[in-house]
């Protein structure tokens, strides 16, 4: 089930959606979270409510994920500047 699931969000990704700026998906990962906590609160589930609540969960992993890399990336290219600025400042 759960790779059908996968591989139907990768069929579905778009790189060219991905382009909003990080507090745009921080705050599509916490309207996430908000949204699977919400849908667990609940006490019994159908079979079609479960598969509802997976999708959101490996949605939230997905932008989690892509928060965290942006993050990542962002902090590296801030470090390359400084080191590039320092070393123009040296010479």
């Amino acid at each position: 089930m759960f790779d059908t699931l996968k591989s139907g969000l990768k069929s579905q990704y778009r790189s060219y959606a991905d382009k909003g700026k990080l507090s745009s998906k921080i705050s599509e990962f916490n309207k996430l979270k908000k949204t699977v906590d919400f849908k667990l609160r609940r006490n019994a589930f159908s079979e079609s409510e479960i598969k509802d609540i997976s999708k959101t969960l490996f949605e939230c992993a997905d932008c989690a994920l892509r928060c965290h890399t942006e993050q990542i990336l962002t902090e590296e290219n801030t470090e390359e500047l400084s080191e590039k600025n320092s070393l123009d400042l040296k010479m």
